[in-house]
């Protein structure tokens, strides 16, 4: 590059500067504007309005201490303890987060409590949903609904309740049920604990999915009327499964309960369960009822008590080594 080059490219380098210098900036003001600055986000209500279920009130028969009459979506911020029973819901499309609280009763619990209560969404068409919490120490049930829809005077057609959801709950130390459940309902992740009648009773075309039942006085599982129980597992209660009225257990195990694992009847099915060290007998099944590819192993009395009008796969008593052939109903037991 030659001396004149250099000079050159000097002088436009210059005249750059200089016209920057000479521009008028653009830059807004300085100076703040008056008053205190305002928050600009959304609060968490206006993303999602929420209503504390403190701030309910009673029912209007004294026995809720807090009912929920319309739609929207609801959370405990403590523990709720009430004198008869806890909470009620009476309408469709609520959704209650108990956000880890418990519904629990006082020291002297009536003896018609209830924890939490879904008195039937009806013909609403829109789901109760209730998730993340625990009820405890109730004369009666922990969870408990009826869901039988508007029937009264002047009532429209009759639709099927929608169903009620269930998520993350556990019911403990109640005088009956951890959960009663009359309507359809779909259950996951639920457990019942301690409760002396027992931890589920289901109706009506429910499903249930990964729930234990451990420690109920009778019954872990009570299981009629087409209810569906995947993954489930009960221990230490004293029947681990009662299915009756074409109920069906899957992948489900009863482990150490003092009586029978499975008691199965009314057509109902058991399939891909385990029997194990139970008191009794590890699946006793009764009448026209389905029992294939099960494992039964070191139950007190047998491990398979299978009526001859029932249909089930071979019972394979298997010992040390390799497995025999078999179908792949069979019943294996160790």
């Amino acid at each position: 590059m030659t001396h004149r080059h250099i000079r050159h490219h000097a002088a436009l380098a210059a005249t750059a500067i200089a016209l920057a210098i000479a521009l008028p900036t653009q830059a807004g003001p300085l100076t703040p504007p008056a008053g205190t600055p305002a928050p600009t986000n959304k609060t968490l209500q206006q993303v999602e309005p929420r209503i504390d279920v403190a701030t309910l009130p009673a029912d209007g028969t004294g026995l809720f201490k807090h009912a929920i009459t319309a739609p929207g979506s609801y959370y405990l911020a403590a523990n709720v303890i009430a004198e008869h029973s806890g909470i009620t819901v009476r309408t469709g499309g609520v959704t209650l987060d108990l956000a880890g609280f418990a519904v629990t009763t006082t020291d002297a619990p009536h003896p018609d409590g209830l924890g939490v209560y879904v008195e039937a969404p009806g013909n609403t068409g829109r789901q109760v949903i209730i998730m993340n919490g625990l009820a405890v120490d109730f004369a009666r049930d922990g969870f408990a609904s009826t869901n039988t829809g508007d029937t009264g005077p002047g009532a429209p057609p009759q639709l099927p309740p929608p169903p009620i959801v269930l998520h993350n709950l556990h019911a403990s130390g109640c005088g009956q049920r951890g959960f009663d459940l009359s309507g359809e309902s779909y259950l996951t992740n639920c457990t019942a604990s301690n409760n002396q009648v027992a931890g589920f009773q289901l109706r009506a075309h429910s499903p249930l999915t990964n729930c234990v039942a451990s420690h109920s006085g009778i019954r872990g599982f009570d299981l009629r009327d087409a209810v569906l129980a995947r993954g489930c597992a009960s221990s230490g209660n004293t029947f681990g499964f009662v299915l009756t009225d074409h109920a069906t257990a899957i992948n489900c195990d009863a482990t150490a309960n003092t009586s029978d694992g499975f008691s199965i009847g009314g057509k109902s099915r058991v399939e891909g369960c385990a029997a194990i060290a139970n008191g009794g007998i590890g699946i006793e099944a009764v009448d026209a009822t389905l029992v294939i590819s099960n494992r039964a192993s070191a139950n007190a009395i047998a491990n398979y008590d299978i009526a001859p009008t029932a249909t089930r796969g071979e019972v394979i008593t298997v010992g040390p080594g390799i497995l025999p052939a078999m179908a792949p109903s069979a019943n294996l037991a160790y």
